[in-house]
């Protein structure tokens, strides 16, 4: 992770990565690394536990943990507030993706004006460990996987479902994995 104990090692894999130009390689040390026929059920086993009452109230909680974490952890960070926000129900944000917090100004500006955050994420993220895994399996995640039928057929089911509802914004980070 670019915070934690491994951040030296995550810098110098990026240096040995951009010497090799080699830029959508992985580079944290921990990352997991699956076969895509297992990705894919990673994936279709996320959805078809998704609307379990278990998982909707885990859901709950997690987003509330982020909810509570967001203005603390983004408290020194300037945001500017462009009032025509407001007006957008639906959104397809994209920002660059540097560390686990980096989404946190984004999820603190959806919360000023009453949207609700989804974040498209890499199926290998469902797999994290830890706190950071937690969430990644619980907030609203959209996961992706590299399956052509997935892709094409069922994530824009998915999207089209979020999107029908009014105030929902979604963030996807455009790395090489999504």
């Amino acid at each position: 992770m670019i915070i934690g104990k491994k951040r030296q090692e995550v810098i110098f894999n990026i240096k040995r990565c951009v010497k090799e130009k080699k830029f959508n390689a992985k580079v944290e040390p921990d990352d997991p690394v699956l076969s895509k026929k297992y990705c894919l059920k990673l994936v279709e086993k996320f959805w078809a536990n998704h609307n379990s009452p278990f998982s909707k109230a885990i859901n709950i909680l997690a987003r509330r943990i982020l909810n509570v974490g967001t203005p603390l952890l983004t408290l020194n960070t300037k945001i500017d507030n462009p009032k025509s926000l407001g007006k957008i129900s639906s959104a397809i944000i994209t920002c660059n993706h540097y560390n686990q917090f980096d989404c946190l100004p984004l999820k603190r500006l959806a919360m000023k004006y009453h949207k609700r955050l989804y974040f498209v994420i890499e199926d290998t993220n469902l797999k994290l460990p830890n706190w950071i895994g937690f969430l990644m399996r619980n907030i609203d995640s959209i996961p992706v996987t590299a399956s052509f039928r997935y892709l094409g057929r069922e994530l824009p089911k998915y999207l089209n479902k979020i999107f029908s509802k009014k105030n929902h914004w979604v963030v996807v980070y455009p790395e090489q994995e999504l």
